[in-house]
């Protein structure tokens, strides 16, 4: 079996190649990590396409996107090349050659009016740029590809890889938290955060699971409910307690009138992960333990 990794060096794509080597079946498996250099998802359509024409792959697990919400609002063009037309043009060369494609999407796609958790079938409602492009390339990959196809939608995806809240929040408590400084953080928009550990074991379990059990779109998180400023919080004890910061700022919960950004974002973007919790058949953690446990297995967070 052929796998190709799109996004393999962003932070979801490092820790599946992680992981890969604790699949019982690895031997039977060739996994494919493309640099952003040999395999791009902005590149023109015909050059995506010829790329997985050469490879042939059996999977094709999508973890490239643009991620910059706010910054989508700037680079519309861009953001839809990457997160809509990209995939678009890997699940029509997967069409011809019979290939089956996990696609990561977000939250985003809802526009957080909901009031209750976001079933996977729920209405999408997207709210800013980064959301209606994630919910069309969703579309185009479903349209192309069919029962061959999975979404997973995951919410406030981090790790102890790349950009993210978490290693943002480390940077922030450790300087704000030296310089006596009050940290301001939104408190009115609603969701739960995602360890990239948990959505990669997700992710294997699906890829060597009977697929015709699958669903075609699921949505995945860790267990529980937070505010930016409850995961912020929570950041800082934790760290503070093992010893990643010296310093641990003072929290001021804000609106998100308060902090005017270029994007919209859901106040309420909770997913409902219960069906895709009852096809995994290992222990689901509560976000604040897989917080836990992600800065406890680190050796990577390098914090000044």
């Amino acid at each position: 079996m052929k796998i190709l990794i799109t996004g393999s060096t962003g932070q979801l794509g490092k820790t599946l190649t992680e992981d890969f080597n604790n699949i019982p079946t690895k031997k039977q498996i060739k996994i494919y990590t493309p640099s952003r250099k040999e395999f791009n998802l902005s590149s023109k359509s015909h050059e995506i396409v010829s790329f997985i024409d050469k490879l042939n792959p059996d999977w094709v697990i999508n973890c490239a996107a643009y991620t910059e919400v706010d910054k989508a609002e700037e680079e519309p063009e861009l953001a839809y090349k990457i997160n809509s037309f990209g995939p678009k043009s890997i699940s029509e060369a997967l069409q011809r050659n019979n290939g089956k494609m996990i696609h990561i999407s977000t939250d985003y796609v809802f526009s957080g009016g909901k009031g209750t958790p976001y079933k996977p079938y729920d209405k999408l409602d997207p709210i800013s740029i980064y959301g209606k492009t994630k919910a069309e390339g969703e579309d185009c990959v479903i349209s192309n590809l069919k029962e061959r196809s999975h979404i997973i939608r995951a919410s406030w995806l981090y790790s102890s890889y790349r950009k993210n809240f978490l290693l943002t929040m480390l940077k922030l408590h450790q300087i704000k938290g030296r310089n006596k400084e009050t940290l301001n953080i939104v408190y009115d928009q609603i969701s739960c955060p995602t360890s990239t550990n948990s959505l990669s074991k997700f992710i294997w379990k699906i890829i060597s699971s009977d697929n015709s059990l699958t669903p075609q779109i699921m949505h995945w998180s860790d267990t529980g409910v937070c505010s930016w400023y409850d995961f912020a919080f929570e950041i800082g004890n934790l760290a503070f307690e093992k010893g990643i910061i010296k310093n641990k700022a003072s929290l001021c919960p804000i609106k998100s009138s308060q902090y005017p950004t270029k994007a919209k974002r859901p106040n309420f973007s909770l997913l409902d992960c219960s069906e895709s919790w009852k096809l995994f058949d290992e222990q689901i953690f509560h976000w604040k333990i897989a917080l836990t446990k992600v800065l406890e297995n680190s050796k990577r967070l390098n914090i000044d």
